[in-house]
């Protein structure tokens, strides 16, 4: 497993973070335009986390 759930929900458990959100956001198939993710991905991805009040996001590169 890539993402780390478990550590993650143990920090929770053990007071080192409030909370985990809900949702979980994925990429899949490989980034070629840096353009694209500053104009499109990056400012979508920001609205749904704010939307959802998450303070840090994890981005696990794989």
């Amino acid at each position: 497993m890539v993402f780390p759930l478990d550590t993650l929900r143990r920090a929770v458990r053990q007071g080192l973070l409030g909370q985990l959100s809900e949702r979980a956001y994925t990429f899949m198939g490989g980034i070629y335009s840096s353009r694209k993710v500053r104009d499109i991905l990056a400012p979508a991805l920001t609205r749904r986390l704010q939307e959802d009040e998450v303070d840090i996001a994890l981005m696990v590169p794989v």
